[in-house]
């Protein structure tokens, strides 16, 4: 509670500092790729060691996601290179490979302004995204990564063993379950003028390329919230006791000891 109530206190008083960090960081691309798991490194607090990491990726995520969001506007309003008309936003379960998948070779996509990784399973939320890069005047490219529960929650738990970071069944469940729904609300609102793109992970090793809202369904395949949770904490349990007491704890959603 203390590192949440300072992070948001020192993010109010003044986030220039924040985003001076943020555009260092080799990872943001000059600041061009964003996301909310990126801005946790301007933090002292978070980037000491995987152990610090452990403790305050929930308490920093609030505080986070507002620079990232701050962020996003201001990349919005600055002038565009020649060829670069698109905003990307990478969207999907924790543990998709969402990163990887964008960031082929190591450099944004040709054709990307900017690129931002959030949620968008809020249909208020994934609205309100479209809508600030379409009044940019940009081309909002949503690409959606599809995984199975079971394997997005390894992949999470090896970043955990190596990062600190990870991701509680409770979150993966509702953003994998609810992902459906905020794009939903963007097809009915927007149409074509949002290009969709998933990229499915069910064979982890042999993704698949679905382009154009048709392949929506897709996304329901595994589905709903209720029973990814039962899925996830099914194959938590089967885990438990290969897991350190630390995984298993931030998988389950409970506080470091």
């Amino acid at each position: 509670m203390a590192a949440q109530e300072e992070a948001t206190r020192a993010v109010e008083a003044d986030p220039a500092p924040f985003f001076t960090r943020f555009t260092a960081l080799p990872q943001s691309f000059g600041g061009r790729f964003i996301s909310a798991d990126t801005f946790k490194e301007t933090f002292d607090a978070y980037r000491g060691s995987p152990a610090h990491r452990q403790r305050y990726t929930a308490p920093l995520h609030n505080a986070s996601a507002v620079l990232a969001d701050a962020w996003l506007r201001h990349a919005l309003r600055q002038p565009r290179a020649p060829g670069r008309d698109a905003v990307v936003l990478i969207t999907g379960v924790p543990g998709a490979g969402k990163t990887a998948s964008v960031l082929a070779a190591g450099q944004l996509p040709p054709g990307a302004h900017a690129v931002y990784e959030g949620q968008l399973a809020k249909p208020e939320t994934a609205l309100a995204k479209v809508q600030h890069v379409l009044d940019a005047g940009f081309h909002p490219i949503v690409v959606a990564l599809h995984s199975t529960p079971e394997r997005a929650l390894d992949n999470t738990l090896r970043r955990f063993a190596v990062t600190g970071r990870g991701a509680s069944i409770h979150t993966m469940a509702r953003l994998q379950g609810n992902l459906p729904d905020g794009l939903v609300a963007v097809c009915a609102a927007f149409g074509d003028a949002v290009t969709l793109r998933i990229i499915d992970r069910r064979d982890f090793e042999n993704p698949q390329l679905l382009a154009g809202w048709a392949h929506l369904s897709t996304l329901t395949s595994e589905g709903d919230r209720d029973h990814i949770q039962k899925r996830l904490e099914k194959h938590l349990d089967a885990q438990r006791e290969q897991l350190s007491s630390a995984a298993w704890r931030q998988a389950s959603g409970l506080p470091p000891e």
